[in-house]
């Protein structure tokens, strides 16, 4: 899941290219990839923030995006 969080980090933050997004696409972006990392590693986040904007299951979504899985 770490190097999950790096390789998208990377990919999508870092190496994002000339992209023309809003400061909230950004957050939500930022939040689609924390959600990548169990909660209980997010110790520096306070918890209201954490129950409103984390995505639960999104590793879920993630495996399913890479293999092709429907629903």
């Amino acid at each position: 899941m770490y190097l999950k969080f790096a390789e998208e980090f990377e990919k999508r933050m870092i190496n994002q290219g000339k992209v023309d997004r809003s400061i909230f696409d950004t957050l939500k972006l930022g939040w689609e990839l924390l959600s990548i990392l169990p909660q209980r590693e997010l110790t520096r986040i306070r918890r209201e923030l954490i129950q409103k904007y984390y995505i639960p299951n999104i590793e879920g979504a993630w495996e399913k995006l890479e293999t092709g899985v429907k629903g």
